[in-house]
């Protein structure tokens, strides 16, 4: 048995399937990388749109404008979104067949082992966990790598609270390159004079953040910490959730073109 994220963490491994929950994550995530760092200010996280939040700092306003950094593409036949559907279909299937088997109400964060190779059904996945949870059910714990059947690579047990069952991805893929960071930044760079018309005279930052929520989460390298890039983004932000890391990658004189 192994000791994983819990409590409020579990929403990185939560897949938005509307506006509201898309912009309840981002903030999570700020709050998260000011939770972990200096870098982000204090002061109330206001939603805003275009840019996604305005922060009322001790410094006054800042817009923040927050992305994640998602790998557009695999080596595999299954596309990494099939892949994490899959994975939203097997944990949605599992839930059922626990609830069914009328054993004992835990709530279940799962992370997959990614396989873009080998074709797999939800039921048969959603059954596995069913059965694993089920005989688990009474030790509430996170259950990693050498503990818990094929197709997984940790599943946490815990007390319910009334929301469903949660799926993610691992990052089983080779490192972020850091021109992929800079086509990102170069991206939402497009869309920073609408974020200074709609905040005049606020400094505009982006933020982007790493987490585990899909099978296409990328995996940052060692020396990304040392990575700086030129953007007319007032500050750049990386947070790597994972290993609760934010980086100020936005100061230096080096061009993203």
């Amino acid at each position: 048995m192994g000791t994983g994220r819990t409590g409020p963490n579990v929403l990185c491994a939560y897949m938005p399937k509307s506006n509201e929950d898309k912009k309840r994550i981002e903030r999570w995530f700020v709050q998260a990388a000011r939770r972990a760092s200096a870098i982000i200010p204090d002061g109330v996280i206001y939603d805003f749109e275009k840019p996604d939040f305005k922060l009322a700092s001790p410094d006054g306003l800042i817009g923040i404008e927050v992305t994640e950094l998602l790998r557009k593409d695999n080596t595999g036949p299954f596309p990494p979104v099939a892949e994490a559907t899959l994975h939203e279909q097997a944990v949605e299937a599992a839930e059922e067949y626990y609830r069914k088997s009328g054993a004992i109400p835990v709530r279940v964060i799962v992370y997959f082992t990614n396989d873009w190779k080998s074709y797999r059904r939800p039921q048969d996945l959603g059954r596995s966990l069913c059965d694993f949870v089920a005989s688990h059910n009474k030790h509430l714990d996170t259950y990693t790598k050498r503990d818990v059947p094929d197709d997984f690579d940790v599943v946490g047990i815990n007390p319910p609270d009334g929301q469903p069952w949660l799926c993610g991805g691992s990052a089983n893929l080779g490192p972020l390159q850091q021109t992929e960071l800079a086509l990102a930044i170069r991206d939402k760079e497009k869309r920073l004079p609408l974020y200074r018309d709609n905040l005049p005279g606020a400094p505009i930052w982006l933020m982007v953040y790493i987490s585990v929520t899909t099978s296409r989460t990328v995996a940052l390298p060692f020396d990304a910490s040392t990575w700086k890039f030129e953007s007319a983004f007032d500050k750049i932000v990386l947070f790597n959730y994972p290993e609760g890391e934010v980086i100020d990658i936005g100061a230096a004189r080096v061009s993203i073109s």
